[in-house]
């Protein structure tokens, strides 16, 4: 088994583990040192951050486009 982070086999490790709703676990990464485990922490947030903010992006494409409608219904054309 290697770290999930620099590759390096792994002796003593951490291990990051993800529950389900439904109680399964499921391993998301498996690393050798705290300095990884930091390092992953962050490119973690990072992914989580940038998912968040594509999620508000579309959200508030899609509340543009409901809006536009609405006017173009009120004014009849």
């Amino acid at each position: 088994m290697n770290c999930s982070k620099c590759g390096t086999p792994l002796g003593a490790y951490f291990r990051i583990e993800r529950v389900g709703r439904d109680g399964a676990v499921t391993t998301n990464a498996t690393l050798c040192s705290l300095q990884c485990l930091l390092g992953w922490g962050q490119d973690f947030a990072a992914h989580a951050g940038i998912q968040i903010a594509v999620g508000v992006q579309q959200k508030i494409a899609s509340a543009k486009r409901t809006w536009d409608t609405l006017k173009q219904f009120i004014k009849g054309s």
